[in-house]
């Protein structure tokens, strides 16, 4: 029996060889919510004529469109590696095989977008049970969130951008049959370690920190990042914008809410001293002793303005520390590493 609500949606993203030429998508994840729009822009002439009332249609023109919108998910330990590599522009990234176990590791370091581009498909279902495609071509993600919360699962919002949109009908995509990871697990908060360090160690090619400290009890995790593009770039002669390219530095930020235990963090954001830091969830094996993992390891970041400690009743003190990631000068200011049995990204 077909079935006509949300129950039967689905997004699915594949990376384009040629940017803005949609391919026919083989990645799906389940989601909790999209916001994906097509994003037409009209101009109405005015056209003043005797008795006209009204603006007439027939000086309507559509000039422009293009797509977008939010996506939000739970974070898995499979099939999370594509929206890692648009997250973070790591799109020379592999996975590659963990001496001769079923756990395999993908390295993620930041790099450009430019030329690099996915095509997203959802499907959404009409009440009579029919499933329409829509499918953005030339995406890439503008911005990007996790939240780590407590008794929840790491969440996933991605911010798209799309150059173009095919509606439903001729020369259009079809909707691709989804199909998904089976037993894929989650990362949950009960699986998250945050720790500082002040030393850190690149062995083949992982930035692994040495002696790392835990940073107490930790109420509440958010972290964003996402490289800043022009998102405008009308061109003469075409409905469709270029390809979005990097603009600006990348912000890379995030808060920390914790309680209130030392002096420790406070000292560091009063003399605007650095530390690193880094964020690790921890599953079930996946071959080996190696561990499901999803680690993101800031060699050096500096807290913000709200990182002084206040009392606002009789219960516990807590803090919430905003910080910015900067470049450490020596391999960057992120690195993303997945452990999986995952053989692709």
């Amino acid at each position: 029996m077909a079935i006509g609500s949300g129950l039967a949606a689905q997004i699915g993203i594949a990376n384009e060889t040629v940017v803005n030429t949609p391919v026919a998508v083989t990645n799906f994840n389940e989601f909790d919510s999209e916001t994906l729009d097509l994003r037409p822009n009209f101009a109405q002439g005015v056209g003043l004529r005797a008795g006209g009332l009204v603006p007439r249609e027939a000086r309507r023109v559509l000039t422009s469109a293009d797509g977008g919108g939010q996506v939000v998910m739970d974070v898995t330990v499979k099939n999370f590696g594509k929206w890692v590599q648009a997250m973070m522009g790591s799109y020379a990234t592999t996975a590659t095989q963990i001496l001769s176990t079923t756990a395999w590791q993908q390295i993620h370091n930041l790099g450009s977008a430019d030329g690099k581009t996915f095509t997203l498909q959802k499907g959404i279902p009409e009440v009579g049970g029919t499933v329409d495609p829509l499918t953005f071509g030339g995406c890439k993600l503008n911005a990007w969130q996790l939240d780590a919360q407590p008794n929840a699962i790491c969440k996933f919002t991605g911010d798209v951008d799309a150059m173009s949109v095919q509606p439903t009908g001729a020369g259009a995509l079809g909707l691709q049959t989804a199909s998904y990871t089976a037993t894929n697990a989650l990362f949950a908060f009960n699986q998250l370690t945050v720790q500082t360090f002040t030393a850190y160690t690149v062995a083949s090619g992982i930035w692994t920190p040495t002696t790392p400290a835990n940073i107490g009890v930790v109420r509440k995790v958010t972290l964003k990042g996402g490289q800043p593009k022009d998102l405008t770039r009308w061109q003469a002669g075409s409905q469709t914008k270029a390809e979005q390219l990097v603009n600006n530095f990348q912000p890379i930020t995030g808060t920390i809410d914790i309680d209130y235990a030392s002096t420790a963090l406070y000292t560091q954001f009063a003399a605007n001293t650095s530390t690193g830091l880094v964020f690790k969830w921890t599953g079930a094996d996946q071959g080996g002793g190696n561990l499901a993992t999803l680690q993101l390891v800031h060699p050096a970041v500096n807290w913000e303005q709200g990182s002084t400690p206040k009392v606002s009743g009789p219960g516990i003190a807590t803090v919430s520390y905003p910080f910015t990631a900067l470049d450490d000068g020596v391999n960057g200011a992120l690195q993303i590493l997945i452990v999986s049995s995952d053989t692709t990204v």
